[in-house]
């Protein structure tokens, strides 16, 4: 079955897991009542080409991505790979992203850099 039809036919529509992250962002930035572009690279400090470019599948910075989650209260899971639902647990991801923040700092920057490389070409290819 095609990604259309699965749409078509999921209980979680064209924004489920099937569904590009390119649809996901537009989706979440409906449900926040998010009707331009310009309105959320503004809230980003990004250009609307980098909003843009996002909603057609272009590749981000894993800080792009962390930005677009807080500002959208969104999940990064949802994001990238359409896995479960697109509220974030705020209470859980902010403790979860300082656990993460005060073991990533105390790496040798040299593990910490390709660390943080490995994650943004993750999120790029996905």
């Amino acid at each position: 079955m095609d990604p259309v039809q699965v749409a078509a036919t999921s209980a979680e529509g064209l924004y489920g897991a099937y569904a590009t992250r390119g649809l996901r962002l537009s989706k979440a930035m409906s449900v926040r009542g998010i009707t331009k572009i310009s309105v959320l690279a503004k809230q980003l400090n990004v250009s609307e080409s980098a909003v843009s470019r996002w909603r057609n599948e272009g590749p981000m910075t894993l800080q792009n991505v962390v930005a677009l989650c807080v500002e959208l209260s969104m999940s990064a899971d949802w994001l990238l790979f359409g896995i479960g639902d697109m509220e974030l647990n705020t209470a859980c991801a902010i403790t979860t992203f300082t656990s993460v923040s005060k073991h990533l700092r105390a790496l040798p920057s040299p593990v910490r850099e390709s660390l943080l490389t490995f994650l943004e070409t993750l999120v790029k290819t996905h």
